[in-house]
């Protein structure tokens, strides 16, 4: 069954929240500033929200959630691995945002990993994606890939706020990169993409990239 993928900009670092419909049923992924738009998307539409996930936890990336969690009591996902973000967030935002109106984020609810993650009705297979954060993490359902701040059109996430660019590679050359060509990338910020278009013109990870890419034998055809 294909979904229905809404993207929200956000004003707080134009970051991108994707709302994901089944049917009645949505997900959010990456709840960013532009909480407001995402509620009245989920009225208008009479959506039934059952889930907030969040590939890393940078505040632009989960400055939503308690918005969102006060009006939908719904199950907040995290990788455990970043939790030392999340705590950051939490004592430090007044350096990220001003004097933005901030409440502080909630722990989550569930912890998620590599492998596959059922809330139905969506079967997410969840891919450990460290390096802009140690615990970053992609979303794929079914072929769409939903990356955070790991890969953008054409570049890739900065890994000055706790990553490292060794990690970051490889999570993109070992685990993004080895997905159909055609696998639909939705970034955290900007445009999306393809993984067949970003080996191909990737300036930092693709084939003629700053850490080149090799393509194998057993690589899937590119689009």
């Amino acid at each position: 069954m294909e979904p229905i993928i809404r993207r929200f900009v956000s004003t707080l670092y134009d970051e991108n929240t994707y709302v994901i419909t089944l049917d009645d049923k949505a997900i959010v992924i990456d709840p960013g500033s532009s909480y407001n738009e995402v509620l009245n998307y989920i009225r208008e539409n009479n959506l039934d929200l059952i889930a907030l996930l969040a590939t890393h936890a940078h505040i632009d990336h989960v400055y939503g959630v308690p918005y969102i969690k006060s009006v939908y009591d719904v199950p907040f996902y995290l990788s455990k691995e970043d939790l030392y973000v999340l705590e950051h967030t939490n004592r430090h935002y007044k350096i990220y945002i001003g004097d933005m109106e901030f409440i502080e984020v909630p722990y989550p609810d569930k912890y998620v990993s590599e492998g596959v993650l059922w809330i139905k009705p969506f079967k997410l297979r969840i891919i450990e994606t460290p390096g802009h954060t140690l615990g970053s993490i992609s979303y794929l359902y079914n072929k769409y890939l939903f990356t955070g701040d790991t890969i953008f059109r054409e570049t890739i996430g900065r890994t000055d706020f706790g990553g490292d660019i060794e990690l970051l590679v490889k999570s993109i050359h070992s685990k993004i990169f080895k997905l159909s060509g055609d696998t639909v990338i939705y970034p955290g910020h900007g445009e999306e993409s393809t993984v067949g278009y970003e080996i191909r013109h990737n300036v930092y990870v693709g084939v003629n990239g700053i850490y080149p890419y090799e393509i194998g034998d057993s690589q899937p055809q590119l689009h």
